[in-house]
């Protein structure tokens, strides 16, 4: 069951996201977050289950999503997120994303699972803000990964709650 609910103001979700970073680029999802929606570019992860911690859920996610297995190498941010997305109202999230690895190198040489509705892409650090991705954070976050502080980053980007 995942750490998720709804209310009549919105939706709460506690999420995990992996980084995945190799030769200047990040590892994310393209997909459509709405049926019939735009194409976006995502963060790898998920829904965190009860009683399941964060790390072990993106080692999870990451398995189920694109087949790599992987090892966490540190936490590098917390997200607390407020946004709209259409038709579904007001959404809360907190994500907690993690510098990983994999545990075979050789691993990233091979295809990627995906979906008819997603794949994992690869893209350019330093053109990330010239993507449609989330989180947009991500654009400066992804340039100060040698800096081991814990960030913690609030974006509100939804209605306020009445």
């Amino acid at each position: 069951m995942d750490n998720c609910y709804d209310s009549e103001k919105g939706t709460f979700r506690l999420r995990a996201g992996a980084i995945l970073v190799r030769d200047g680029k990040v590892l994310m999802m393209k997909g459509r977050l709405a049926e019939g929606g735009k194409e976006v570019m995502y963060s790898l992860g998920g829904a965190i289950m009860f009683q399941e911690t964060a790390e072990e859920a993106i080692i999870r996610e990451t398995k189920e999503e694109i087949g790599l297995s992987i090892r966490v190498k540190r936490l590098v941010c917390i997200h607390e997120n407020f946004f709209d997305v259409e038709d579904l109202g007001n959404n809360h999230e907190v994500s907690f994303y993690y510098l990983v690895e994999p545990v075979h190198e050789e691993d990233l040489k091979k295809p990627f699972l995906k979906t008819p509705l997603e794949e994992a892409v690869w893209i350019p650090i330093d053109d990330y803000q010239s993507y449609d991705a989330y989180p947009a954070f991500f654009k400066d976050t992804l340039k100060q990964l040698d800096d081991e502080r814990i960030q913690t980053i609030v974006t509100r980007l939804a209605k306020e709650c009445e």
